[in-house]
């Protein structure tokens, strides 16, 4: 008998006693399939939602962030403020789009100090740049206060562009998000930060690196390429059909970016800025300094699932690579993508455990969406202090 992805997912590391749960998670919105016929009738919303709902009920999460909600739902959405949750959302901005981003938490165990909509569309921006930064995606921040804890909790949920051949965008919007969160916890002193979501980049790319190495030279990379996705291009169906193949296209995730994109004739320069928050509210403006193609990060980040892993290298199972990120290989099966594309960012926080991700080969034996998951998202969940 076939083994189900839940009773796979254990849990790694131990109970801390001032831990809190955190979960993010991308539950592939009902709207995004509405113009795919074939997809809708596979994926009916009234047979995903309840196994969504279970996903969330299963681990109890403190707090929840949920990116592609549509915010027009409301089965799911009431289910969980029955269970004492409180919601913030964050529609798109483009008129025709109906999915957004949202935090729920626990009312008995937080307060709400500030919520900070952030919209990734600024046209006016980056201005010396062939970017065009004309995508709706947007970042819901919240500031919640642990009623045990007198240091603030800043939390950023997003979703970043999808399109493979848009990094350089996406570069734009990751920088926007880190000033953002580099202002906020200067204006929250003592502060701690998550940054969850799904970020459309794989790990070992550029972005992953900028991300995750505090720093980055973009000039000479090709910007279709920096965000990783090019190469996990794959869909499910085929790795069900050769499973063999399936771990040679693992392996090829180990991209080095030095040998595939140097020598491209297009710099790619990244516009200085400066946020500022005016009546609670966070705007971008242009920096005096010129653009440059060396970014650092103002602030330094931990994958949470890499980071444990890494600590626990010798433990390494199959689903996770055989490279520096540690990362799991697989976050997300779509007709897309297949791979790594979903991350908890930390700062100021320590991992007490985290729940396993499946292993590639159970993944192929039961691909997502399926009558246990509903999404075609893997749920990240995690207990942090």
């Amino acid at each position: 008998m076939q083994q189900q992805i839940s009773s796979i997912r254990k849990w790694l590391g131990s109970k801390h006693n001032n831990s809190f749960r955190f979960m993010s998670y991308n539950i592939l919105a009902d709207s995004l399939l509405q113009d795919n016929e074939k997809q809708l009738k596979s994926y009916e919303w009234n047979t995903r939602w309840p196994l969504i709902f279970s996903q969330i009920k299963k681990y109890k999460p403190d707090i929840l962030c949920l990116q592609e909600l549509d915010y027009d739902e409301k089965d799911l959405t009431q289910l969980l403020i029955q269970d004492k949750y409180e919601k913030l959302y964050l529609k798109r901005t483009q008129e025709n789009q109906k999915d957004g981003c949202a935090l729920f938490y626990l009312k008995q165990k937080y307060k709400l100090i500030k919520t900070y909509n952030i919209h990734l569309k600024q046209e006016n921006l980056f201005y010396n740049s062939k970017s065009r930064i004309d995508k709706p995606n947007v970042c819901l921040i919240t500031v919640l206060q642990d009623i045990n804890d007198p240091n603030p909790l800043i939390i950023a949920n997003s979703h970043l562009i999808f399109n493979k051949n848009r990094g350089d965008l996406k570069l734009c919007q990751i920088q926007l998000i880190m000033l953002a969160l580099q202002t906020l916890q200067f204006t929250y002193q003592n502060s701690k930060i998550i940054w969850c979501g799904d970020f459309n980049l794989t790990p070992n790319s550029a972005l992953y690196s900028y991300i995750s190495q505090g720093q980055q030279q973009f000039s000479r990379l090709n910007p279709k390429r920096i965000s990783g996705q090019y190469n996990i291009s794959y869909h499910p169906i085929d790795y069900i059909q050769d499973r063999i193949n399936v771990q040679k296209k693992c392996g090829e995730f180990n991209i080095q970016y030095e040998e595939q994109d140097y020598d491209y004739e297009y710099d790619l320069y990244v516009q200085a800025l400066r946020c500022q928050i005016i009546n609670d509210t966070i705007s971008f403006h242009q920096a005096e300094l010129n653009p440059y193609p060396i970014v650092e990060t103002p602030i330094k980040f931990r994958s949470v699932y890499a980071d444990f892993q890494r600590k626990k290298s010798k433990d390494l199972n199959d689903f996770y690579a055989k490279w520096s990120t540690y990362e799991p290989l697989i976050t997300t099966m779509s007709s897309s993508q297949v791979g790594c594309v979903d991350y908890i960012w930390i700062n100021k926080l320590q991992i007490a455990q985290v729940l396993q991700i499946p292993t590639v080969k159970d993944l192929i034996e039961n691909p997502i969406v399926n009558s246990e998951e509903g999404s075609d998202h893997l749920a990240l969940v995690c207990d942090l202090y």
